[in-house]
């Protein structure tokens, strides 16, 4: 597996010792942690908030981006430098927005996707489109959604709780999505004997399961 690792549009993979990348689902931050050698510094002013660019694999080092964010935080460990990084959902946290979204104001008509497609990409200067955020259609109209002072993460995970839905960031298409659980399904059937080799052991938990349910 080839790895080519770009910071603040500057190539330090040769630099890089050892990575770990952590990918996540649902509204979490994904975040990535790298160990490089000190003379990283020689090409590179490390400081906090600095774009990040993780690539890999089989033909070329830049086959598929698997991490696109920010430098959240960077220590010296002897020779080394350890660097922490989140995905571009960390923007989100550390943006706060101040409007108050009303169903007879604005071109939202207190539709919760829309609400949701503004804060991101208005307010977070995140891409999202009408490709990657889904339609909640006008059964479940916000009358008014208030945003006093409220960082953006905290408010779509709000909207996102209101219908059930996820919303996650994809880096290799630098855009974020909003949509139902379960809303993209996998294609690929796998076989017992030919993608899978011999049938796997499986664990039955039963200690969460209701068999009467009273509302």
């Amino acid at each position: 597996m080839l790895t080519s690792v770009i910071i603040n549009g500057i190539d330090v993979t040769s630099y890089v010792q050892s990575y770990t990348y952590e990918n996540v689902y649902g509204d979490a931050i994904a975040q990535a942690e790298l160990y490089l050698i000190n003379k990283v510094t020689e090409v590179l002013s490390l400081d906090t908030n600095l774009a990040i660019q993780i690539y890999r694999g089989w033909v070329t080092p830049t086959d598929t981006i698997i991490f696109n964010g920010y430098i959240e935080k960077y220590m010296p460990e002897g020779g080394k430098i350890r660097l922490v990084c989140k995905n571009k959902l960390w923007s989100l946290v550390r943006t706060n927005v101040n409007r108050t979204f009303d169903y007879q104001i604005g071109t939202e008509l207190g539709v919760i996707s829309e609400v949701f497609k503004t804060l991101v990409t208005t307010y977070g200067g995140l891409s999202a489109d009408g490709t990657t955020v889904q339609d909640s259609g006008t059964t479940n109209i916000l009358q008014k959604f208030v945003c006093n002072h409220a960082n953006i993460m905290e408010r779509c995970k709000a909207l996102a709780n209101a219908l059930n839905w996820q919303f996650y960031y994809r880096a290799d298409t630098d855009k974020v999505y909003f949509e139902p659980q379960g809303f993209t399904s996998n294609p690929n059937s796998l076989t017992v004997g030919a993608e899978i080799i011999g049938i796997p052991p499986w664990n039955f938990d039963n200690t969460e399961m209701a068999n009467d349910v009273y509302v």
